[in-house]
């Protein structure tokens, strides 16, 4: 089938007031799918960049290409409240980003996307069983064929969304976007805008999302 194509629009943003003592410690920063967890050190708002040591490097389950665009969440906040951009990464250990860019209180509302693991799939109504490749709060990504899936933007699934030990959730899904698979040129990743109706199976839902991110 056609892919789903999406354009991409900036997100709606306002410039930090202070590049200064607000950016060093401790920060969580959302990025392809993980949470990592690491220190700030020597921001250089003159030069527009600052640096990301994560605590624990062989944690990262991804090579960190420059141009990614991460989410922060920062010491002292309850939201992931700005997002910068990989401006060079030495190897897992040592990432340079540019100057967060605080996000208005609109886009700090969306939920992070978790990596599945395996561990989720759905089933289709028409019986099929798809690979989850991440997932968040409203959004999932799901595994196909390079070609396959749905024809094209606005396109709906519905199934059962379920994962051993957590649970099985009625889901309708439509899509947003196709993108590439980062480790299989065979699959690519249909990104998914999620709709759970039962407002106790969505809780339970948010709150296994909640159990997994630690």
């Amino acid at each position: 089938m056609a892919p789903a194509v999406s354009t991409y629009a900036a997100p709606s943003v306002r410039r930090t007031k202070s590049f200064g003592a607000s950016m060093k410690g401790t920060a969580v920063l959302a990025v392809d799918g993980q949470l990592v967890s690491g220190l700030v050190l020597s921001p250089h708002a003159e030069l527009g960049l600052f640096l990301f040591t994560p605590d624990d490097p062989e944690q990262v389950d991804a090579d960190i290409e420059e141009g990614t665009m991460v989410r922060i969440r920062w010491r002292d906040s309850a939201n992931f409240d700005a997002v910068a951009e990989i401006i060079e990464a030495d190897g897992r250990e040592r990432w340079i980003l540019s100057v967060p860019v605080q996000l208005g209180a609109g886009r700090q509302r969306q939920s992070q996307r978790l990596m599945a693991d395996g561990a989720w799939t759905i089933m289709t109504s028409a019986g099929e069983t798809l690979d989850v490749y991440d997932l968040s709060e409203e959004g999932i990504g799901i595994e196909f064929p390079v070609g396959d899936g749905p024809a094209g933007v606005g396109e709906t699934v519905s199934g059962m969304l379920r994962a051993e030990t957590i649970g099985n959730f009625d889901v309708r899904v439509e899509c947003t976007n196709v993108r590439p698979h980062p480790d299989d040129d065979r699959l690519w990743i249909v990104g998914c805008r999620l709709e759970i109706g039962d407002p106790e199976a969505k809780k339970q839902y948010g709150s296994a999302l909640e159990m997994m991110a630690g």
